[in-house]
């Protein structure tokens, strides 16, 4: 069995949550990992893999879907009114669409982390960037 250092309070906050459970210490803890090795499991891809991520949004009535290249930060659409065409950035993109679709639009500077959503998550892209973060 090998030991692990925690701090007082980290201590005191494993104690009360294996008091409310009626487990030990040990198990507290034991539950925590598995807990956050399911939740790395499921986690989108990485920026740092060369694995494309499937995004859509729906915007003006219309769902248009793409593919991000995460190392790249390359977006190219699949679908819509601009389908096969690659943008060097998601907001690129993501102008782009409001462009093509919202013609009436006076503005369309877009942040395309928030417009674009990964496809099997619905989370916005910029998720990707908050994982990178704290890994």
């Amino acid at each position: 069995m090998k030991l692990i250092e925690v701090d007082d309070t980290t201590f005191r906050s494993l104690a009360l949550a294996a008091r409310a459970r009626n487990v030990t210490i040990g198990e507290i803890v034991a539950w925590l990992v598995r807990e956050v090795s399911l939740k790395v499991e499921d986690r989108p891809v990485s920026l740092h893999t060369n694995e494309e991520v499937r995004v859509y949004v729906r915007y003006h009535g219309e769902r248009v879907e793409g593919r991000f290249d995460p190392v790249k930060k390359r977006l190219t659409l699949t679908s819509g009114p601009l389908a096969g065409k690659s943008f060097n950035s998601p907001s690129a993109a993501a102008v782009a669409v409001v462009s093509a679709l919202n013609q009436n639009r006076e503005r369309p500077n877009t942040d395309g982390w928030r417009f674009w959503r990964i496809a099997d998550t619905n989370e916005p892209i910029d998720m990707l960037r908050k994982i990178d973060r704290n890994m």
